[in-house]
């Protein structure tokens, strides 16, 4: 079931794509609608500079879409680090699927507090990632000729 919140969600895309590219929203909630057609699960990214969130997952439409965020460091330093791989993209995927659903889906429930809670911890741990992942980088710098991380 396709809730009121869900079509509001792919309207406010539609609209943010549509003023990005210079496109009506209408025909952009079409093109959407057409590109997700099937896919009831959808892993997109977005470049929100001075967001702290490093991901966030909400029902568009038909759609539970997952976003992740290129500005924050997540992305570069672990997502798509170097030696990452298509499976090591999907482990993250999963992780993050877990923590996006159970959020979407306190909402749509009804307990606001328990999706206040998954809101506020997902801000929290974003801002915590971003010092962390700098500390690590120092730690444990990158060479020249790291191509594949060590396999066992």
């Amino acid at each position: 079931m396709v809730t009121d919140q869900a079509m509001k969600n792919l309207d406010g895309e539609a609209i943010r794509r549509g003023r990005k590219v210079g496109i009506d929203p209408g025909i952009m909630r079409l093109a959407i609608e057409a590109q997700r057609r099937g896919r009831p699960f959808v892993v997109e990214t977005e470049d929100v500079q001075g967001d702290v969130h490093f991901y966030r997952c909400q029902q568009e439409g038909s759609s539970r879409v997952l976003y992740l965020n290129v500005a924050h460091p997540f992305f570069s330093e672990v997502y798509m680090a170097a030696g990452s791989t298509p499976e090591y993209r999907a482990g993250l995927e999963v992780l993050l699927w877990v923590l996006g659903n159970a959020e979407v889906e306190a909402g749509e429930r009804g307990d606001a507090d328990l999706a206040q809670w998954y809101a506020l911890s997902r801000g929290r741990w974003s801002q915590l990632l971003g010092p962390a992942l700098r500390m690590l980088a120092e730690q444990y710098p990158a060479t020249d000729d790291e191509q594949e991380w060590d396999q066992p």
